[in-house]
């Protein structure tokens, strides 16, 4: 609390630079930390903001302190210090580089210190180091055009300098510290390489040089102190195992982004390409090679990350035709003694399986796995060998049945070497449709046996392999089907099999055999797979159950209510862990996801049953209320989807939903629905199409509606185009369902869709001219005097006529044709309207009325043969003609040439779409107005068609 008292007081920040690097060893080490803590957050949270802008931020009289003595700082500061000081340097430099002078002078001090044994020099050197690396950042994402002018005169001075410090520290015994600082000279060959690589680098005395450096990192001998951790986790976060993960990952970038035939054709490297792959790739590989071999024997330490790393360049190697003849003697070699081991599950996984087996579901059968990990990367060269190179595959399979079928015995070290052959299999199992006639026997008396297994990990990778070859023509499948269901239905059955026994049921629930002995354990199955999916945070599960729903849906109906109960149950426990959480808790939402998409797919089995519907809902409300209220953002999109289709089922808004409605509509006030209106709009549009007689009881539910509709249109500079179309859907909708009850709004939503009319953007023009045609349906008068007011009056009905030829939609050409109608119809407009304006406006309606059939027929034919992709294909061109039409034809094509228009933004139909105006009979009422039109009137309008 003093810190911050104390915070306003004009030097303060200086005091605590004082407090952090002051000599006196008095000085407590709380108030050391409590003031760089603060410090640092001060820092982090003012620094970027402009002088003065806020009364608490930094007095700018301090900037210029604080910069000349961060360094000093960091220097007398202990090393848990420097670390918490470090995002501030990394601050300063990236945001002061240019206006800070003296930092590369007093950086190029620092790296001149000898790399001896002093405390005080090693911490001189190392602070240059990590000042020297954090300026070398800056340069990360910029090419060499952006950057030279700076960078350039760096790397020609102080990069042969690294490399000599880097090769002092490499032949001294290493430490933590010493170890750091050599990963700190390879980052900063990092960040200098990562996007774009200097010319002064590409030299073959500079590449030379810096592969002989990079070479020596990962050939160093592990310092004592490694063989002495206590796992291989506990190496693997030391700094010596970072200098070999980057030692090999430069070179791996250098080789795949600088050396390689996929590099944009911006960047030009041809010379280098040529002496790189040339001159210094075979050494690479040679040496790569010895390293591998030198520990698949046991002779050498490679942490998980440089492991990756290697086999990750093989890989590419592999893909490069130049290098793979470098790789193609070895390739069984590297097969047998470094993918296979590495596939065969260590003691610490197996450990897993039994301590967590959540944990070890998610390391051996998720989709997202580790970016480094050694087994991943194995698995990866082993599927580039078989689709860059044919010929691997056979002996590939030739040494996966040889080892099967030496593993006979069922004992703990053969389950081991199974478990990774198979995981071989598996990876591979994609590319042996040529093996199809081979594949049933060599399943059946290798691979199918381990189903049995009394080693429960052996038993889960066979489920897993299994399922990948579910599509196979294979005649003896009982084996399986038992296997899965026997195990599934096991109550003791261990998690990761009942995991994997619910994804294989999702992959043979189309076999016909497996689906008849399912639908009659279909209830069962469903209790369990809610148990698992209760039991693990995984969204596979709940899309087994979808799969499950979808298929077996009148079976499941009895028990519909019950199976949306659980689901609820089920997503209300992982929404107030992810509501109360502040940890990564991707999986969770990932989960929670899949539980409201089958809570979807459950109320749409239910579409010829309104009763059960409405209990549905009841049911499945509380989610919707939770998300809203407690802005649970990550569901928006499907909580929108669920409300979509619950009121489209019972076209109709239930009191249930209307008080979602009140929620979703708080959800716009606060802002964070406004960010996923693609996703909400169309249960917007139920409401309102489904709630008109409600919104028309109950004004204050229309103004809210309303009131979102000016929310999205609050500022057209800041709105995507998309969001105007969906707010000038709103609003017209609004206008169509509420009809003179939207009178009061017609002035305020006309003046919105005036300001939008920036665009050529063929959709939003058509969407804004749908508005205003809306509008004068309902009120000619007040429509067309607010355009008079805004100078648009001539404006609209030039964009309206244009816009004639292109009206395809039925929605548009009923629209067009009702605004027509309400203007002839008003006697005041007709005698107030130019005379040709007035004839123009009869033309149009005749044009439309012939029009209107054909867009009926085109539309009850496409609901008829309805196909998801059919909706996305351009119109097909209507035979028209009429000296009119033809007219129309010639100013539309004048237009699209003039640019204004944008072809691929087209208006698309979609025949399943309700519209507020589905239920309008149009020819019904353009017969009621040529009946009730006065014949002079109708002679004025009608007389020369």
């Amino acid at each position: 609390m003093k810190l911050r008292e104390m915070s306003s007081v004009p030097g303060f920040l200086a005091a605590c630079l004082d407090v952090i690097g002051h000599p006196d060893p008095s000085i407590p080490t709380g108030v050391r930390k409590a003031a760089a803590l603060f410090f640092k957050n001060r820092i982090i949270k003012y620094w970027g903001r402009s002088e003065g802008a806020e009364s608490q931020g930094i007095d700018p009289d301090e900037r210029p302190i604080i910069k000349e003595r961060i360094l000093s700082v960091i220097i007398h500061s202990d090393y848990t210090t420097k670390q918490q000081l470090m995002p501030v340097l990394r601050l300063l430099i990236s945001h002061d580089f240019s206006k800070w002078p003296g930092l590369l002078d007093v950086t190029g001090k620092l790296l001149q210190i000898p790399a001896d044994d002093s405390e005080e020099s090693t911490s001189q050197l190392y602070t240059g180091l990590l000042c020297f690396s954090e300026i070398c950042r800056k340069f990360r994402w910029v090419d060499n055009l952006e950057r030279k002018f700076e960078l350039y005169p760096i790397i020609e001075s102080g990069f042969p300098h690294l490399l000599e410090i880097g090769k002092s520290l490499c032949h001294k015994d290493l430490t933590e510290v010493s170890a750091e600082m050599l990963k700190l000279i390879l980052k900063v060959y990092k960040f200098v390489t990562y996007f774009d690589l200097p010319e002064p680098l590409q030299t073959r005395e500079s590449m030379m040089a810096w592969i002989a450096f990079h070479i020596s990192i990962i050939n160093m001998k592990p310092p004592a102190y490694i063989s002495t951790s206590t796992s291989e986790k506990d190496k693997n976060l030391k700094q010596v195992s970072k200098c070999y993960k980057w030692s090999v990952a430069n070179m791996y970038r250098i080789f795949t982004r600088y050396s390689s035939k996929n590099l944009s054709k911006k960047y030009k490297y041809d010379a280098f390409y040529d002496m790189f792959l040339g001159e210094f790739i075979p050494p690479i590989v040679d040496n790569y090679l010895q390293l591998i071999n030198a520990w698949c024997v046991g002779e050498k330490w490679l942490s998980s990350s440089s492991l990756y790393y290697i086999i990750e360049f093989f890989s590419h190697c592999v893909v490069e035709k130049s290098t793979w003849t470098l790789l193609k003697p070895y390739y069984e070699t590297l097969i047998s003694h470094l993918i296979y081991p590495l596939l065969c599950p260590s003691n610490d996984v197996l450990e897993l399986f039994e301590t967590d087996p959540h944990e070890y579901i998610q390391l051996n059968f998720d989709i997202i796995d580790e970016f480094d990990s050694p087994d991943i990367a194995a698995l990866g060269l082993l599927v580039t060998f078989v689709y860059k190179k044919k010929t691997t595959l056979e002996p590939i399979m030739t040494f996966i049945n040889n080892q099967l079928s030496e593993l006979q015995e069922d004992t703990a070290q053969n389950a081991v070497k199974k478990d990774g052959l198979l995981r071989m299999l598996g990876g591979i199992s994609g590319y042996l449709n040529s093996y199809e006639n081979e594949m049933e026997a060599f399943l059946i008396k290798l691979v199918y046996p381990n189903l049995t297994s009394k080693f429960e990990f052996l038993k889960a990778r066979t489920f897993d392999i299994v399922s990948k070859f579910a599509d196979f023509p294979l005649t003896q499948k009982s084996v399986v089907f038992e296997g899965i269901l026997t195990n599934f239905n096991d109550e003791n059955v261990s998690l990761p099999v009942g995991f994997e026994c619910a994804l294989a049921i999702q992959s043979f629930i189309h076999d016909e055999d497996f689906k008849n002995i399912l639908s009659e354990i279909i209830i069962p199955t469903m209790s369990k797979l809610l148990d698992i999916s209760n039991e693990i945070d995984n969204d596979a599960i709940s899309i087994v159950m979808q799969e499950c729903v979808e298929n077996f849906s009148l079976q499941l109906q009895p028990f519909g209510i019950d199976l949306m109960s659980k689901l609820v149950e089920q997503f209300m426990k992982l929404a107030v862990e992810i509501n109360e959480n502040d940890e990564d808790i991707s999986d969770k939402v990932m989960a929670a996801i899949g539980l409201i998409n089958t809570m979807i797919t459950i109320l749409l089995s239910f579409e010829n049953s309104l009763e059960i519907c409405i209990k549905l809902e009841e049911v499945f409300s509380p989610i919707i209320e939770y998300v809203l209220v407690h802005k649970l953002d990550d569901f928006l999109a499907e909580i929108g989807e669920l409300i979509e289709n619950s009121t489209f089922l019972l076209r109709s808004i239930t009191p249930t939903m209307w008080k979602n409605f009140q929620l979703l509509y708080d959800a716009f006030e606060n802002g964070i629905a406004i960010m996923y209106l693609e996703e909400l709009i169309q249960c917007l549009q139920n409401f309102l199409n489904y709630g008109k007689h409600d919104l028309i009881e109950h004004p204050e539910l229309a103004e809210k509606f309303f009131k979102i509709f000016q929310i999205i249109a609050s500022d057209v500079n800041q709105v995507g185009i998309n969001d105007l179309i969906y707010g000038c859907e709103l609003a017209q909708t609004f206008i169509l369902c509420l009809g003179y009850k939207a009178v009061a709004y017609i002035p305020e939503f006309v003046k919105s869709v005036l300001q939008m009319n920036e665009s050529p953007n063929n959709a939003l023009t058509i969407n804004i001219n749908n508005v205003l045609v809306s509008s004068v349906i309902y009120d000619a008068p007040t429509t067309l005097s607010t355009l008079q007011e805004f100078q648009q009056f001539q404006a609209f009905f030039e964009t309206w006529f244009k816009l004639v030829p292109q009206l395809k939609r039925c929605y548009d050409i009923k629209l067009s044709i009702l605004g027509l109608i309400s203007l002839i119809s008003n006697e005041e407009i007709v005698k107030r309207l130019d005379l040709n304006l007035v004839q123009l406006f009869g033309r149009m309606l005749m044009l439309l009325m012939k029009e209107l059939p054909i867009s009926i027929e085109t539309l009850e034919k496409k609901r008829k043969n309805f196909n998801e992709l059919d909706q996305f294909k351009p119109e097909e061109d209507i035979d028209e003609t009429g000296e009119y039409l033809n007219f129309l034809q010639e100013e539309d094509l004048k237009l699209k040439n003039s640019g204004y228009f944008d072809e691929d933004e087209l208006v698309i139909e979609d025949p399943l779409a309700t519209t507020a105006l589905d239920s309008v009979d149009v020819g019904r009422v353009f017969e009621e107005f040529m009946e009730s039109l006065l014949g002079e009137v109708r002679d004025v309008v009608f007389g020369k068609l």
